[in-house]
């Protein structure tokens, strides 16, 4: 007898989805759910007359046409992300509008700042930060995967510089609950390795999760890394859209770094 298929039914997005993702993602903004829920209510009756579905894209498309002329980044850039997905940075950055500079200790300092639109590379601007927190990650129990709860990386909202007199964003490392914290990288020495762990002490863990990261310095994996981040995302966009379950999620995620660390075709 075969087993009949669970169906996934999608999370409802309502005024409530729209006024918690105000305070995660634009805390300068929206100081706390109550603050948020008049703009998300006029966001949500805008989103449905225009036929549209309540997801980030379509909140930000109207959250940002308050703040006047602030330039556009790319939404993977102000979310959180693990910190070997840098390597997917040169790629948002190249989206963003050329009015916005990336400011960060998190490159070496002869690199300082990035303009938004131009082409860099991973190696050149955020590889050492990786290779960094790599040896860190080494001094760690690998059944922890503390890399879900510290080592995170986003960028800040633009804002106004008055000295400099351009818009700029900071590319910052924070804990799982987006607070900025140092671990310890000195872009003045960049090719330093840690000597220790740096953890925040915080254990929420962001969504979703993925298995052990991929170590993006092997230039032999380089493609087939390529691939199974392509895939992963696909995965994820599933997810937001209700078509497979954070479970799933996981257990395709799962598959799939297997089949890389055992050298299969994915």
């Amino acid at each position: 007898m075969s087993k009949k298929k669970k169906s996934y039914k999608a999370k409802y997005k309502g005024v409530r989805y729209i006024a918690k993702a105000l305070v995660k993602y634009q805390r300068g903004r929206y100081k706390n759910y109550n603050s948020a829920l008049p703009d998300a209510r006029i966001f949500f009756n805008k989103i449905k007359s225009s036929g549209q579905k309540v997801t980030l894209y379509s909140i930000w498309n109207l959250s940002r046409k308050k703040k006047g002329n602030i330039p556009k980044i790319d939404k993977n850039l102000l979310a959180k992300s693990f910190f070997f997905e840098l390597v997917d940075y040169p790629t948002w950055i190249a989206r963003c509008s050329n009015n916005i500079f990336f400011i960060s200790k998190l490159i070496p300092i002869s690199k300082k700042e990035i303009q938004g639109g131009s082409i860099i590379t991973y190696e050149e601007y955020f590889a050492s930060f990786v290779n960094f927190i790599n040896g860190m990650k080494s001094l760690t129990s690998p059944e922890e995967n503390r890399y879900e709860t510290d080592w995170l990386i986003t960028c800040t909202e633009p804002t106004k510089n008055p000295a400099t007199k351009r818009w700029e964003s900071k590319i910052i490392t924070v804990d799982s609950d987006g607070k900025e914290f140092d671990y310890g990288f000195n872009p003045n020495n960049p090719n330093i390795i840690a000597t220790k762990p740096t953890l925040s002490g915080t254990i929420k863990t962001p969504e979703p999760t993925t298995p052990e990261p991929i170590i993006i310095n092997q230039p032999q994996n380089a493609e087939r890394v390529k691939e199974i981040r392509g895939l992963i995302s696909d995965l994820r966009q599933d997810v937001k859209d209700g078509f497979i379950s954070k479970e799933d999620y996981s257990k395709f995620v799962k598959e799939l770094t297997s089949k890389l660390d055992k050298g299969g075709i994915l």
